[in-house]
């Protein structure tokens, strides 16, 4: 597995015909319940970083469909929870996942099969693991796949990103400057860059935390500020305006479940294709994603039943689920 992860790290994007046919069969073992549902952490680990280069390989195309692609996200994020240990052994594995997320933009993915409560808990990892003495590029790449997330939410339930951005506070809190001080930069990090976006978020997280600002990061209230301050300016706008100043319609918030917050590289070249994000459907996939949308009832999250991940942040979110999705410029191949 580990000799097959790295000839695969040397194929480049766009490959020759004859190229793609020599690793079909590995994709296809890649896949096989056998491997996903491996007992063996390694082995998860190492099936999940093979799979995030196929999927650098095949951008912008899809190379597995939702299922799969369901399974992958899990065993990442599995990975996510021990890069934290930079002797250990999944840690390479983790970081090239970490870096593929990154650069190619597939952690858009997550949002298109709407896996919130596995994106709720790579957050905790992220926020949990990163450490000092992780490289710069290790946290640039993080902090770019958690800003990527919270820009690109739409049509999402409010709750979503409501608890994103209690997690976020949380991690700003002044007593981990010296606890977990690249967590706490982290977490001022994408605060700040995804500051427009949390706006509608940031004013109920804050009342219902019972923030006290000196007890947490200046971003908090500079963001808390600016929060209000467009909130003003919305609401004392003419109607007509101010449904254009609205940042974006959301559905009503729901408690925050308690139990959710927890206290160089030069193998991709500069040609490498990046997932590019393309909320627009064509008619027939409009067509088709309403026929989808009467069929269903709610919003789906990943499956933990089927590599045995409990996630019980998922069941704190939405206690009966179904799955639907839309795709972001990623397109079926093979």
């Amino acid at each position: 597995m580990h000799k097959l992860g790295h000839l695969l790290s040397l194929v480049k994007q766009i490959p020759s015909i004859s190229t793609r046919d020599a690793f079909r069969p590995a994709m296809e073992a890649l896949v096989a319940d056998g491997l996903l549902r491996h007992s063996d952490m390694d082995v998860k680990v190492s099936v999940a970083s093979c799979i995030s280069e196929i999927m650098r390989i095949t951008a912008p195309d899809q190379p597995y469909n939702d299922s799969i692609l369901k399974d992958f996200f899990e065993l990442a994020v599995l990975a996510f929870g021990k890069f934290s240990c930079l002797d250990g052994r999944c840690y390479s594995k983790a970081v090239s996942i970490i870096e593929v997320l990154a650069k190619y933009r597939t952690c858009v993915l997550m949002l298109d099969l709407m896996l919130d409560a596995l994106i709720v808990q790579m957050f905790q990892h992220f926020l949990n693991g990163i450490r000092p003495d992780h490289p710069d590029k290790v946290f640039t790449d993080i902090k770019e796949i958690m800003t990527v997330i919270i820009k690109e939410s739409e049509n999402i339930p409010m709750q979503f990103l409501s608890i994103l951005v209690n997690i976020l506070i949380n991690s700003v809190k002044k007593e981990n400057q010296n606890v977990s001080p690249r967590s706490y930069v982290l977490g001022e990090k994408v605060l700040q860059e995804g500051a427009v976006k949390l706006h509608p978020y940031l004013p109920k997280a804050v009342t219902a935390l019972n923030i006290s600002f000196k007890n947490y990061s200046e971003v908090v209230e500079l963001t808390w500020r600016e929060a209000m301050k467009c909130k003003a300016t919305v609401e004392n706008a003419p109607e007509e305006l101010a449904a254009h100043a609205a940042p974006e319609r959301v559905v009503p918030f729901l408690d925050q479940p308690p139990n959710l917050l927890g206290k160089d590289d030069h193998k991709h070249k500069d040609g490498d294709v990046v997932l590019e994000t393309d909320t627009t459907l064509k008619e027939s996939e409009r067509e088709n994603a309403m026929k989808q949308q009467k069929s269903t009832n709610s919003r789906t999250t990943s499956r933990p039943e089927n590599l045995g991940f409990t996630n019980t942040v998922e069941k704190a979110l939405y206690p009966e689920a179904t799955q639907t999705s839309k795709k972001r410029g990623w397109k079926r191949s093979f």
